[in-house]
């Protein structure tokens, strides 16, 4: 009983953290003229147990997963996101600033043989399988997004990450 309640506490710690860090956006935004981003992205990675996490559902393949949210990995980690190929199936690329590949390395030593998701204004928008530590700062996620829609949508992901990279400074 103890240990159910301190799963579930996991997963208010990360909503409550999320809030506050929209709140600070949000009041940020209100004392100066600086636009806030159209894309949030966070991470998460899977859960074998029902009653852990979160559930997540791919958008075309309609595939349920549990997932459970990564509070310290976020797009302020980011450095740039592009298109790229991997195993002839287009892709998007992250690339992580010095601060969030030492999180991604940790964050994926922890949890090898598990699927980590990318989520973009808290749907899913991908996932990749983590089979060994990511030690290149660069994670390359099959994310579910049309062909003719990817290059487009990874522009306003890196629109975001600039924007939020301009109100940090």
């Amino acid at each position: 009983m103890e240990n159910t309640y301190f799963r579930r506490a996991g997963a208010w710690r990360w909503l409550a953290a999320l809030l506050l860090g929209l709140a600070g956006l949000l009041l940020n935004s209100c004392s100066t003229s600086r636009e806030l981003p159209s894309k949030l992205i966070t991470f998460g990675f899977q859960t074998l147990d029902p009653q852990v996490g979160i559930p997540v559902v791919m958008p075309i393949t309609k595939l349920t997963y549990r997932c459970i949210p990564v509070t310290d990995l976020t797009e302020l980690d980011l450095e740039s996101v592009s298109v790229g190929v991997s195993q002839n199936v287009r892709c998007l690329v992250f690339q992580f600033n010095q601060d969030g590949q030492r999180k991604l390395w940790r964050d994926t030593a922890l949890h090898p043989g598990l699927m980590m998701y990318t989520m973009v204004n808290g749907a899913v928008i991908g996932a990749c399988m983590i089979e060994q530590p990511l030690e290149d700062a660069q994670m390359t996620v099959f994310v579910e997004i049309p062909d003719d829609q990817l290059v487009q949508y990874a522009k306003d992901l890196q629109d975001s990450i600039n924007k939020l990279q301009a109100m940090r400074r």
